[in-house]
């Protein structure tokens, strides 16, 4: 502890009280807080899983800093896919393999993440189906 106190005094001497680091920090989290009320553009992963394996779509999401960091933090669960709801495509050269359709993925996305508005997805996975559907 002394060696911090030594350092302290030799770089900054009496000039910046500790009181004065206090509010500095402070304001720097009251300013930070502030800019999460923004509308901002962000990629965010999203986890789809489908029977045992799970598969991650990059997503470009819009929505206010505190939606987009509370989603990274918080709101990493797995959607489970029904096939159903997304439109399949058979991938050439591959029997029994289907793409998800992007537009379908992207909107069964949508429904999942109410927070965020969905803008586009990246690459969709390609699936294996036994029984065609």
């Amino acid at each position: 502890m002394s060696r911090i106190k030594e350092f302290w005094t030799k770089v900054f001497g009496a000039r910046l009280s500790p009181a004065f680091l206090v509010m500095l920090a402070l304001s720097a989290l009251m300013w930070y807080l502030s800019k999460l009320d923004y509308t901002y553009t962000a990629e965010v992963p999203v986890t789809i899983r489908f029977e045992d394996d799970k598969y991650r779509v990059m997503c470009m999401a819009e929505g206010t800093g505190r939606q987009i960091v509370g989603y990274r933090w918080f709101a990493h669960r797995a959607l489970t896919l029904d096939t159903s709801k997304v439109e399949l495509l058979p991938v050439e050269g591959k029997d029994g393999y289907f793409a998800i359709e992007p537009t379908s993925l992207q909107n069964f996305i949508s429904v999942h993440n109410a927070d965020l508005r969905i803008i586009s997805i990246g690459t969709t996975p390609e699936l294996r189906l036994e029984d065609n559907r």
